[in-house]
């Protein structure tokens, strides 16, 4: 039997395990039965979905297989972490650079946007309202607010004091746990003094200057420089930044075949890999209590 079906077989088995465990799961909530038994099942729906996702997306194919199981944790597929190869925007020709930046940016993905403030601190920050606006020039805009506390993010306050030419990386990130959990931990807000990087299970991957370090679990990145911030109209808190892709940086063997699934916000308050009912679903903590704009710092 071809690797192929197999993992279909085995993800149609684990989708009928999810609709029977939604099914479970209201059947108990009507019954009003124990919370310590709906979270149960809950628990087990969500590790089914995760589980169909990950071999759908061929990265367990190994355990479909005869022979040795490979259980690295890393062995996810292409990262950030692997052999790396630099587009530079200006080598490349319009097509091509547009192919590019829909497959990392479209769906529009939810990603970790790296500044340096004056002190030299490197600030992630989670990021939902990033979108291509040209491509030729290659042009980003994303919208930076205050939160609900009446905190500027530091990525806001980062550009600001830089200006034009302010270094920018933007990390693509991996519709798995580990990136979600990430994700959530960079929506904290601390300090402008202390950087992001403590609170995430990542390693820093260093870039050529004078772009921020990238993220080693990361799909891709594009290492981008600040064009212009706008003052949004109508009284809105915040600012719209527009910014020039300079380089694309990508794992030598990411391709159209070989292209792990994006991270996506899916509502005010859950990360997954889309919106299929189906899939797995990470609530965001963090975010909750910044619904009416971007979080993060």
């Amino acid at each position: 039997m071809e690797i192929k079906q197999r993992r279909e077989i085995v993800e149609r088995f684990l989708r009928r395990c999810i609709k029977y465990s939604d099914a479970s799961i209201k059947r108990q909530i009507s019954r009003s039965d124990s919370e310590d038994e709906i979270t149960r099942w809950r628990a087990y729906r969500e590790f089914t979905a995760y589980s169909a996702d990950e071999i759908a997306s061929g990265s367990l194919d190994t355990w479909l297989e005869n022979g040795d199981v490979i259980l690295d944790d890393d062995n996810q597929g292409p990262s950030l972490d692997d052999q790396l190869i630099e587009l530079k925007i200006e080598d490349i020709d319009h097509d091509t650079r547009r192919q590019w930046l829909a497959q990392l940016l479209m769906p529009r993905p939810v990603v970790i946007i790296s500044t340096i403030g004056q002190d030299g601190v490197e600030n992630l920050s989670a990021i939902s309202s990033l979108n291509i606006i040209s491509n030729s020039p290659p042009l980003l805009s994303m919208s930076l607010s205050i939160d609900n506390n009446g905190r500027p993010r530091d990525t806001m306050v980062n550009l600001q004091n830089h200006g034009k030419g302010a270094p920018i990386s933007v990390m693509i990130l991996r519709a798995d746990h580990r990136s979600a959990l990430n994700l959530d931990a960079v929506a904290n807000p601390i300090p402008n003094s202390e950087s992001e990087w403590g609170l995430i299970d990542a390693k820093p991957i260093e870039s050529k200057q004078p772009y921020p370090a990238l993220i080693s679990n990361a799909i891709a990145a594009l290492e981008c420089k600040l064009v212009q911030m706008i003052e949004l109209p109508e009284g809105a808190k915040g600012s719209l930044a527009i910014m020039r892709v300079e380089n694309i940086v990508l794992p030598e063997k990411l391709s159209d075949e070989i292209f792990p699934t994006k991270l996506f916000q899916i509502d005010f308050a859950n990360l997954g890999p889309g919106p299929d009912q189906n899939s797995w679903r990470f609530p965001i903590s963090n975010w909750i209590q910044n619904v009416d704009s971007d979080s993060g710092n």
